[in-house]
Formats: structure tokens, sequence, C-alpha cells
């Protein structure tokens, strides 16, 4: 039964993300600016709370170490967001199918997101 729903999900998953056979596929579209403007809000977001958090931990060191801190907090804060991106496009990039499973493939990528 779990199989099956997981098949199920995967299959819907699959098909909303997929460009539609016909060629339809546009990247200026509804779905692609919601999504683009939900990711930069959560980008922005997520980049005030890096500049409060790293100023907190900052501000309890000497003066003059203050100012290297920051710089490295948010420069390591920067790459490790950088190096996420990259993870990510290679996961979306795990199309090959590893095994079949009541008639589902199943590709890494597939196996990642489940679990």
């Amino acid at each position: 039964m779990l199989a099956s729903h997981a098949a199920s999900i995967l299959t819907l998953a699959s098909e909303a993300a997929a460009p539609a056979a016909s060629g339809d596929f546009a990247l200026v579209s509804v779905q692609a600016l919601v999504a683009l403007l939900t990711l930069t809000a959560l980008e922005i977001v997520l980049g005030i709370d890096n500049v409060i958090f790293i100023a907190i931990l900052a501000g309890k060191l000497p003066k003059e170490k203050q100012a290297r801190a920051r710089n490295m907090g948010l420069l390591l804060a920067m790459a490790q967001r950088i190096l996420l991106l990259f993870a990510i496009a290679w996961i979306v990039s795990l199309q090959k199918e590893v095994f079949n499973l009541f008639g589902q493939s199943f590709s890494w990528k597939d196996i990642i997101l489940l679990v």
C-alpha cells in the first residue's frame, strides 16, 4: 500500500513538473513567476536572518575581530547557498531508472526525494 501511494505521488509530481509533450514549455509563465517570487522572498528573509544572527554572534567577540567574523560568516553563508544550489541541480539531473516496482520506475532523484 505504501508503494502504491509513493508511486502515485511520484506520478503526480512528475506530471506536474514535466513540460507537456506538445512542447508548450514556457520559461515565463504564471507558475514560473510565482515560484521565482516565492524563492526570492525566501532568499531575502533568510539573508536578513543570516545578517542578524551573524551580527549577534560577532558582537560577542572583541572589537578588532568583529568585522572579520561578520565578513567570514556572510561569505560562508553565501558559499553554502551556492553549494546547495549545485547539489539540488545535481539531484534533479538524476533521471536514469534504478529499479522498477509495481510498474513504477524509480530514479535516484525519486529515491532521494522519498527519503
